[in-house]
């Protein structure tokens, strides 16, 4: 799902941009040393499909509400 909920996001671009960026992990602790390390995580493709479809996060959640994200979004 790609989240357009966050209000800087109005094309799908942008939110492709968000969703594939570098995230850096707090607090990981390698197993080898027991220590505190800098670690990050970051989602890549390696071939895209001759056919792509993009599923958006049209619903944000808090507590046991839900709210439908009303916004439009180019691409």
């Amino acid at each position: 799902h790609l989240d357009i909920g966050d209000s800087d996001i109005f094309k799908l671009e942008q939110a492709i941009h968000q969703h594939f960026t570098r995230e850096k992990i707090e607090g990981y602790i390698a197993e080898d040393s027991k220590t505190e390390v800098q670690a990050s995580k970051q989602l890549l493709v390696d071939k895209l499909p001759f056919i792509l479809f993009f599923h958006l996060k049209r619903f944000s959640f808090f507590f046991d509400e839900a709210e439908k994200i009303q916004k439009f979004i180019s691409y």
